[in-house]
């Protein structure tokens, strides 16, 4: 066989568009399909997908648990505590009909009836605040 038979041999034509392609040619010149060339599809995106989405949707139920739970936790408490005033406050007794004019106390809260405020009292005696008692205050008239 003559070179250029040899040639025309190895030559093969586009399954697309019946181009001539030369025996070391890969891809169509006229219309750009792969001829030798094995395209592989693009991976499956849905399962790492549906993974990802599961791993945050558990997330999200775990920090509502959790901000259930602190909220929860939150409002009780084991030992009588300040249901609505400051940790503790300087007040001037003048400004309360109920107090001796001229003295300053430490507030440590308001308490929904007589017992509880006596057990926090109590709670503070036993933290060694010999010095805590439960007074009812008014206002000044």
């Amino acid at each position: 066989m003559s070179a250029p038979t040899e040639r025309l041999a190895r030559e093969t034509t586009c399954t697309r568009c019946g181009a001539r392609l030369a025996a070391d040619q890969d891809w169509c010149l006229e219309c750009g399909a792969a001829v030798r060339t094995r395209i592989l599809p693009a991976p499956d995106w849905r399962v790492p997908l549906a993974i990802v989405g599961a791993v945050i949707a558990l997330a999200a139920a775990a920090l509502v648990l959790a901000l259930i739970s602190l909220s929860n936790s939150a409002n009780r408490s084991d030992t009588p505590a300040v249901t609505s005033a400051p940790a503790a406050a300087i007040i001037s007794s003048s400004d309360y009909s109920s107090m001796r004019p001229g003295d300053f106390i430490v507030f440590s809260g308001t308490y929904a009836t007589r017992t509880r405020a006596e057990a926090a009292a109590s709670a503070l005696h036993a933290q060694g605040r010999t010095g805590a008692y439960a007074f009812s205050v008014f206002p000044a008239s």
